[in-house]
């Protein structure tokens, strides 16, 4: 991961005008954005590979013979992937919740930064 300081260059004591604060406002807020998204899609094509997955051997289960080895090898392959499937659902959800957090907190350090001010009401 790259990690970029979008208003390195400034030094802490030095204020931005009205403009470059809001480019670095929206700039740190787009590449979060595009991070959280980013991190989405993996869980999200992990969880649709997994389903697949099992969706196929459930399915080429249902084509053969069966004995009572490979059902039972069905049956632990079944709630494994079960398992792995919750996972990844929770994983997401969590970090549904988690990207809106961390959404909320890069607001509030943005606006808590005394460089950013120009882009914050004068009774600040």
């Amino acid at each position: 991961m790259i990690n970029v300081h979008f208003v390195y260059p400034q030094p802490k004591d030095s204020k931005l005008n009205l403009s470059a604060a809001n480019d670095v406002k929206e700039r740190c807020l787009k590449a979060l954005k595009e991070r959280l998204i980013d991190r989405a899609h993996i869980i999200e094509s992990r969880l649709e590979e997994e389903q697949q997955a099992l969706a196929r051997r459930q399915a080429g289960f249902q084509r053969q013979d069966k004995d009572k080895a490979a059902e039972e090898e069905h049956e632990r392959y079944v709630q494994s992937a079960t398992f792995r499937i919750q996972i990844l659902k929770q994983r997401r959800d969590r970090h549904e919740e988690l990207a809106k957090q961390k959404f909320r907190d890069m607001i509030a350090k943005l606006q808590a930064d005394d460089r950013l001010s120009a882009m914050l009401p004068d009774d600040r």
